[in-house]
């Protein structure tokens, strides 16, 4: 009766129907734009639903017909379900994949493109190591007075792309010895950096092989520049133990959070550092004496020789005769000391001082970073005092969860909620407030709510994750639900992301085509002006002179291979992506001058160069009208133009 009433109250808005299927009768309403809400009871059981058939599938399905009857659905359900269950879910990964599939964007065909090649889905998916994912299922129990939660990632070893830094080795107490007993938070996972530097260079490469090849050269550049290899002089000297803690006793709440990385050979690693530091102290200091020249009157100017001032015209001075007020920022590397342990850190002195001084250090067998030098010094000078592994819930919520874990993480609710609260106070007080003055209320309801009230109901969590030949099982207690319930929400927006991806990656290409068509419009102009205002014969006149490359003449969204220019006939031997026509000089700036193969777009549209020298984006219909009157401005035009 409430819902009916509450239906009504739209008024003539909303349309409602009544569907009868067997003996079950439901509602549905169909709103604005056709949108259609069902609505009703099976049995005592409220249903609710988007369209108006899908009540009646689940009214008619049989027994043997429901996911409660399907195998794959029962056995992984069977390793993560258990009593006083209160939440579950399931997903069939590899269904959802194979139906975003049908929608994902295609590559444009090639003549060198094999017809059983993947889809852009399906290799995106096979390169981030879940194309071999099946199912995920997961739950929420009530175990004492905690909740447990436990998922499971279906997928066959070996573990690649996301799920790679998930399978490592097992944690063990050791590997967190170096965390306080009074940390807020504690993360540590068994990850060399090495094989994930490695793992994100394939996935990359199987991705867009272009794109890996880019940022080799661009590693490359820098370790040049340097002198340390990334690979050989870096990762390879790093472990496998990586430690995020954040403690009071370390610099306070979230100012004192340290990341630890295990080294094997700390004189190596030290020597690499040293090359580093040394790289950009010469860089800095090389800046800092980089004499300047700027404006009296405007001393934001800076220019690297003399000159005018580009806003008021008056002759730049040197910055040796010159100090403007307001000092640029100096940057410098300076160390600090905590016992034998030297902290390298960066100071950023300036009018806007930087808040944080990024810090480093290697101290025993451990690489230190932080946001400021303290943090390490604090973290050193309790070494050994009162480990997080002796801390009573601590210990407690460990050994409820797998001794397996590869990645571990704490986080102790209470005394996170007694460092917010004060915060939190101020905040709500104020909400409120101005919520009561909007309402034009005598008062409002008190917001947050008492501390120890609050505190009945959070205590310190964990959760742990590690995996089998069989896939990569969350499970956390605590007292709410772990954000491993997040892995099933990753997987129902994993194809939506893979297709938006693919589309993203499209979309990339099609802009990186109409540069490529911007570039010929500018040679084309070049060309026009050094030949007394004719157009080039063709797009080979434009490589013959030099004004473009062979390169520019191919879509990246087709990825053929250029063409070769052939000095002595001066053609070009091979395909090319761009039609060019050769139009009168009276030509209007709506006509078409250029424009890519639509073949390219299956379709959809193409890029269009206008005789404007404008690129534009056509869809078919455009494309064809513009055509169509670029062909007939030729047809009635006896001005040198050339048909095509």
């Amino acid at each position: 009766r409430h819902l009916d009433t509450l239906v009504q109250s739209f008024g003539d808005d909303l349309e409602t129907i009544d569907v009868t299927v067997g003996t079950v009768t439901y509602k549905t309403v169909e709103g604005p734009e056709g949108a259609q809400i069902s609505f009703g009871f099976m049995g005592n059981v409220f249903f609710a639903s988007l369209g108006a058939d899908v009540p009646k599938k689940i009214i008619e399905l049989s027994q043997d017909k429901s996911l409660g009857a399907d195998k794959q659905f029962v056995a992984s359900m069977k390793e993560v379900a258990g009593e006083n269950q209160q939440i579950a879910f399931y997903m069939n990964v590899a269904e959802m994949v194979d139906r975003v599939e049908k929608f994902a964007p295609r590559r444009a065909p090639t003549t060198t493109k094999a017809a059983d090649e993947p889809s852009e889905v399906r290799r995106i998916a096979d390169a981030l190591g879940m194309g071999k994912v099946t199912t995920i299922a997961g739950s929420v129990r009530i175990a004492d007075r905690d909740l447990y939660t436990k998922v499971k990632v279906f997928s066959p070893a070996p573990h690649r792309g996301l799920l790679m830094p998930l399978a490592g080795g097992v944690l063990s107490d050791a590997d967190l010895a170096g965390v306080p007993a009074d940390a807020d938070v504690a993360a540590a996972i068994k990850l060399s950096p090495d094989a994930l530097y490695k793992e994100v260079r394939r996935v990359v490469l199987e991705i867009e092989p272009k794109a890996d090849a880019e940022l080799a050269r661009e590693i490359a550049n820098v370790e040049d520049e340097i002198g340390v290899s990334l690979s050989n002089d870096i990762l390879a000297n790093l472990g496998d133990t990586v430690v995020l803690s954040s403690a009071p006793s370390q610099g306070g709440f979230i100012t004192g959070t340290l990341l630890t990385v295990q080294v094997k050979d700390t004189e190596k690693l030290s020597a690499a550092i040293a090359k580093i530091e040394a790289h950009f102290k010469q860089k800095l200091a090389t800046q800092a004496s980089r004499k300047a020249w700027t404006c009296p009157m405007h001393p934001d100017v800076q220019q690297a020789e003399a000159g005018k001032c580009p806003i008021c015209g008056m002759d730049l001075i040197s910055s040796d005769d010159y100090r403007p007020r307001r000092r640029r920022m100096k940057v410098s590397i300076q160390t600090a000391k905590a016992g034998r342990t030297e902290i390298h850190y960066v100071a950023m002195a300036g009018r806007f001082p930087g808040p944080v001084a990024p810090a480093w250090a290697i101290h025993k067998d451990k690489l230190y970073i932080a946001a400021w030098p303290q943090v390490i010094q604090s973290a050193i000078e309790n070494e050994g005092r009162s480990p997080l592994t002796a801390d009573v819930d601590y210990r407690t919520l460990r050994a409820r969860v797998s001794p397996k874990a590869s990645a571990l993480f704490y986080v102790n609710m209470p005394k996170i909620m007694r460092q917010l609260y004060p915060l939190a106070l101020l905040g709500g007080t104020a909400g409120m407030n101005a919520l009561a003055g909007e309402l034009e209320l005598d008062s409002m309801p008190l917001w947050p709510m008492a501390l120890p009230t609050l505190e009945k109901y959070y205590w310190p969590e964990i959760i742990a994750v590690w995996a089998d030949q069989t896939g990569v099982i969350f499970e956390g207690y605590g007292s709410q639900p772990s954000f491993a319930m997040a892995a099933p929400i990753g997987a129902a927006v994993m194809s939506p992301a893979l297709t938006a991806l693919g589309e993203a990656r499209s979309l990339a290409k099609r802009a990186a085509s109409a540069t490529n068509l911007s570039g010929i419009g500018k040679a084309i102009a070049l060309y026009r002006g050094m030949h007394d205002d004719e157009l080039p014969p063709d797009l080979a006149a434009l490589i013959g002179e030099g004004f473009i490359d062979t390169k520019m003449l191919v879509s990246p969204v087709s990825e053929r291979e250029p063409p070769r220019f052939d000095e002595e006939s001066g053609k070009l031997v091979g395909e090319v992506d761009y039609i060019y026509i050769r139009l009168p000089g009276s030509a209007d700036g709506d006509l078409i001058l250029a424009y890519e193969r639509p073949e390219n777009y299956r379709g959809e549209g193409t890029n269009v160069l206008c005789a404007s020298f404008a690129v534009r984006w056509m869809t078919m219909p455009q494309f064809e009208r513009a055509l169509k009157r670029t062909k007939e401005f030729i047809k009635n035009t006896d001005n040198g133009a050339e048909d095509f």
